[in-house]
């Protein structure tokens, strides 16, 4: 279990503590929707797993758990079957890449990558889907039903041809609670896929 606050001494000292914003540069050359796809993250970090065991009992405050059954689910509304899987962050090496996305100014020039390891490579079919690291943390309220904010990094990687289709950063907010109309892991894996042929319209606005 991790819990926010690592969040906080994780981005002191690694890549993802930077000045580029949100946002995400795919391979223009991509066409096509793949055969399968693997979704590999790594576990959340979070800061709600006291008030998330009061509100969804059944879990037993199994909250990585739930996270799992919610990213299963966002992956169903992808335009290709996509297997999920929550892996350890150290399957997962860091590389800079160009923010081709970046405003001027003040942004930096470059953002941190997350890439699946090329000896777990093999593993994978087709094409992965790699996020990491996650964190949901509180940015009104701080309980499990009030608003929370998702931020991740992410690639798209052709295995086969050992290419990558896609990269960037997330940072979206959205609702935890059981009326939710679309989860925040739907949001998220949107967010991942959006502009490649991997994304789907989905059926309730985002």
């Amino acid at each position: 279990m991790k819990l926010a606050v690592d969040w906080m001494n994780y981005t002191q000292d690694t890549d993802y503590r930077d000045n580029v914003p949100a946002g995400g540069w795919v391979d223009p050359e991509w066409e096509g929707v793949p055969r399968s796809v693997t979704v590999l993250y790594s576990e959340p970090m979070f800061d709600g797993y006291v008030s998330f065991k009061n509100e969804w009992p059944e879990y037993g405050g199994n909250f990585s758990g739930w996270f799992k059954q919610q990213m299963d689910y966002a992956a169903t509304t992808l335009s290709v079957r996509a297997d999920v899987m929550s892996v350890d962050d150290s399957a997962f090496v860091m590389e800079r890449r160009e923010a081709l996305w970046r405003r001027y100014g003040t942004d930096a020039n470059s953002v941190a990558v997350p890439l699946l390891r090329e000896k777990y490579r093999k593993a994978v079919e087709d094409v992965v889907v790699v996020i990491s690291p996650v964190v949901i943390v509180a940015s009104e309220r701080a309980d499990t039903t009030g608003v929370k904010k998702v931020k991740a990094l992410y690639s798209i990687t052709d295995v086969k041809r050992g290419k990558l289709l896609a990269y960037g950063k997330v940072d979206v907010r959205g609702e935890m609670g059981r009326t939710a109309n679309v989860s925040l892991s739907e949001k998220l894996l949107h967010l991942v896929v959006e502009g490649t042929p991997l994304y789907q319209v989905p059926m309730s606005p985002l």
